[in-house]
Order: structure tokens, then sequence, then C-alpha cells
């Protein structure tokens, strides 16, 4: 009884650890929207809206872990799900843009999931701003399985392709510097290219 009592009770403490988190990241994101609808540079509205992202992928998460009560691990679908979501009403690309989403149901740990979703946001906002430039129609496909040799995202659009100095040895933006970092750490092989559009691919253990 005194081992389920201390069960319990480290369970309501991470219950409510999250909970402030989640919190906190939403009150992060609501100040970081303030100072980017009260900057005029360009170049530092975009960042700031780049970094809204990435917070509110975090945020995102937490909320996973809340609903689900499981909080050492979750839902990819649930997660990236929400996610794409998320980042179609914050993008608001135009209407003949469409975001889609194909992910198999599994499971992963929160320290695979945190990266997981920073990778599907910076890619999925790089195909929405950059790939249907001068186009008013196009489609951004998040492709996500898992098979027995560990998990596959591929995130690809029928937009513009890669230009010259945006292939993958010239690219040095922060986006895909930081894409990189987290394929590293989660030891996957990441790899973009352009196929009719762009294609990036991810592939690590799960």
């Amino acid at each position: 009884q005194d081992l389920a009592r201390q069960v319990e009770e480290k369970e309501l403490l991470l219950k409510e650890v999250h909970h402030r988190i989640k919190n906190n990241l939403a009150s992060i994101e609501a100040l970081v929207s303030l100072q980017g609808d009260a900057v005029r540079d360009p170049k530092a509205r975009t960042a700031l809206e780049d970094t809204l992202g990435r917070i509110a992928g975090m945020r995102i998460l937490y909320e996973k872990l809340l609903g689900g009560g499981q909080y050492a691990k979750s839902s990819v679908r649930g997660y990236i799900e929400s996610l794409v979501l998320s980042l179609s009403e914050a993008l608001a690309p135009p209407p003949g843009v469409r975001i889609l989403s194909s992910v198999e149901d599994f499971t992963l740990p929160t320290e695979k999931l945190f990266p997981l979703g920073i990778i599907v946001n910076e890619l999925v906002t790089n195909a929405i701003k950059y790939a249907f430039q001068g186009r008013d129609r196009g489609t951004v496909e998040v492709l996500l399985s898992k098979g027995d040799s560990g998990a596959r995202l591929e995130i690809r659009d029928d937009g513009k392709g890669l230009g010259r100095e945006s292939q993958p040895e010239n690219a040095d933006g922060f986006g895909l510097t930081l894409v990189r970092m987290l394929s590293d750490q989660l030891r996957g092989e990441f790899s973009i290219e352009s196929a009719g559009g762009t294609r990036a691919i991810l592939l690590f253990p799960a």
C-alpha cells in the first residue's frame, strides 16, 4: 500500500510538472507573438515566426502527454497530426496549397518526439514558404511509418524544387542546420533532394 501511494504521488507530481511546463510554453508563445506584432523588420519578424512554430511544437507534445496519461511516451500519429494542423493554421498557406499527413499509429519516447516534432516543423515551414512562390496551388505531404529496421519520415512537395543555392551541399541556413543536428540526435540519416519538387527523408531507429 505504501508503494502504491508513492507511485500515485509521483504520477500526480509528474502530471503537475507537465501541466506547468505546457502553461509556461503557452505564455512564452504569447510573448513572442506579441513581440512579432511589434517588429517591423521583415527578417526579424520571420525569425520570430519560425521560433513560434518551434515553441508550439513543444507545447502540443505536452498537451498530448497530459491527455494520454503516459509521460514517458506518446502516440506519434496524435502528435504529428496535431502539429501539422497547428502549422496549417499558423502559416496560413494560399487556399490552393494543401498540407496532408499520413502517419502510422505507434508510440515513441518523449526524448525522440521532441526533435522529431521540430524537424517536421522546420521542413513543412520551409516548404510552405519557398516551394510555391509565384504559384497558388500545391501539396505538401508528411509521411511517417515504422518498419522492422526503424522509422521513416518523408516530407515532400510538388513545388519548384531546390535552387542551386539551396542544394544540400550548399545549404547552410539555420533551419536545415537544425534539422541535421536533430537527425544526429535521433541517430538517424537525413537526406534532401529535388524530385518533381523537394523530398526530405529521415530514417531513424524506433
